[in-house]
């Protein structure tokens, strides 16, 4: 049966406002010449009952009769996975490029590109999906359930608001879900809404929603060249450091890796402001952060990070931004995200979220980061030698960051908008260099025991 879209999956859809479709996808960069298509196909196909939420669509219902539904389809391969060839010195433009390419709603939300690097003799894998369909951590994982090999991973769930899906195959032939009657959706929906016993009991958690709003509310951030309204497209760039010497440069200053991350890329966004002649003032980074979890979903929430400019000492600097994450995420409940969601929603369904979005002043950029495997994995016969995360941009945010550990080492990716993509070279250059900073601040014992690992406790960066 259909089960109906959660409130988070429809507060990904009301952002969907451009000028870029609401896409976000990883970039596997492969050892050896492209799989052949036909195989790919097969391989998906037969593991896609790992992963049900890549079989089901978005099914629109009547006005009244509740929220849209995942509907269960026959997946066409031929469609969702596709091959091409490209020059290696463009692969990063070819990625952009798909990640720009709008998804057919009338199916499920994702494609595989196979990529033949033939001047290279190596191969690539670019993964696009709806933000609706799931988060960054589910689509990595979805990704890796249906394409690593050697693994029999349990099937993961479609998440709170869609089932695990058939036992039975779930390739091109398998059923589609039956779309229940007008009447019955309208009166499920309306029962939902109907006050129960736990109304009551729910109150001190929406009291405690609205003091988590107004505790993660940021400053006022300046007009400047990194918060304009943004044109279609993106300029992407890529930064790549081993995680270990990154780890112990950060658990140096009692810091984790995430917060290397953070105070790099702020480090980095700082440099241009001034360069630029903007008036000092705290960069203001928008971190997600997600519910740890197994199922294929989406359950993101935000903390804002005001990070002021760099001072004499790295190590200094260091030192005190960790100190203020973590006295911030000692306060990340999650209660907050439902509510923020259902502003989303009702913000969208008045049209007005593109607006408010191109104009807002709560925020500089935005840093993700997600943690992949510790050892490089194999999909299709071949090893990763390199993930590259891709996000999405939106509003006047212009310039945001990507980050994704894997197999032992750190991949950042830097996105700008076309306003923007003149800068995307220095803010790499100056990432790398703050990265590398951090790095230097591991002592000999600073490299003691296994890394960091790239997420805090409790809910994790996307």
């Amino acid at each position: 049966m259909p089960t109906r879209m959660s409130v988070f999956d429809l507060a990904e859809l009301a952002a969907d406002v451009g000028p870029n479709p609401r896409t976000i996808g990883v970039l596997l960069e492969l050892e050896g010449p492209a799989p052949d298509v036909a195989a790919v196909r097969a391989v998906v196909g037969a593991r896609l009952p790992l992963a049900p939420r890549l079989t089901q669509r978005l099914r629109r219902v009547p006005a009244g009769a509740g929220r849209p539904l995942w509907q269960r389809v026959a997946v066409d391969l031929d469609h969702h996975v596709r091959a091409r060839t490209a020059a290696a010195a463009d692969l990063l433009e070819v990625a952009a490029a798909i990640l720009a390419e709008p998804l057919d709603p009338a199916r499920p939300w994702w494609t595989l590109t196979v990529i033949d690097l033939p001047a290279r003799g190596s191969s690539a894998l670019v993964w696009s999906s709806h933000h609706a369909l799931a988060d960054g951590p589910s689509v990595l994982r979805a990704v890796l359930a249906v394409l690593q090999e050697g693994t029999a991973p349990e099937p993961l769930a479609a998440g709170p608001a869609g089932p695990a899906g058939p036992a039975g195959p779930a390739g091109p032939a398998a059923p589609a879900d039956s779309v229940p009657a007008r009447r019955a959706l309208t009166f499920e929906a309306w029962r939902a809404r109907v006050p129960g016993r736990g109304a009551v009991a729910g109150l001190p958690r929406r009291l405690l929603e609205l003091r988590e709003v107004r505790t993660s509310t940021g400053v006022r951030v300046p007009a400047s060249r990194l918060n304009q309204p943004i044109t279609a497209g993106y300029t992407l760039r890529v930064v790549e450091v081993d995680l270990a010497p990154l780890a112990g440069g950060a658990r140096a200053c009692g810091a984790t890796v995430n917060d290397a991350l953070l105070w790099a890329w702020a480090r980095a966004v700082h440099l241009q402001l001034a360069a630029a002649g903007t008036a000092p003032a705290p960069v203001v980074v928008s971190c997600p952060v997600t519910v740890a979890s197994a199922a294929i979903e989406n359950r993101v929430g935000t903390v804002l990070i005001p990070v002021p400019a760099p001072g004499e000492s790295a190590a200094q600097d260091l030192r005190a931004l960790a100190a203020d994450t973590r006295r911030r995420k000692a306060r990340i409940t999650g209660s907050s995200w439902w509510l923020a969601a259902q502003v989303f929603r009702a913000v969208g369904a008045v049209g007005l979220y593109r607006t408010l979005v191109e104009r807002q002043r709560s925020i500089t950029t935005l840093l993700t980061n997600m943690r992949g495997p510790a050892e490089a994995p194999h999909v299709l016969g071949r090893r990763v030698t390199r993930a590259v995360p891709i996000a999405t941009l939106v509003g006047n945010v212009a310039t945001v960051a990507a980050a994704l550990s894997c197999g032992g080492r750190v991949v950042v990716t830097v996105m700008c908008a076309p306003q923007t993509a003149g800068l995307a070279g220095r803010l790499a250059a100056d990432v790398r260099d703050g990265l590398a900073t951090v790095a230097g601040l591991a002592g000999p014992s600073g490299l003691a025991g296994p890394p960091e690992p790239a997420g805090p406790p409790g809910p994790a960066a996307t």
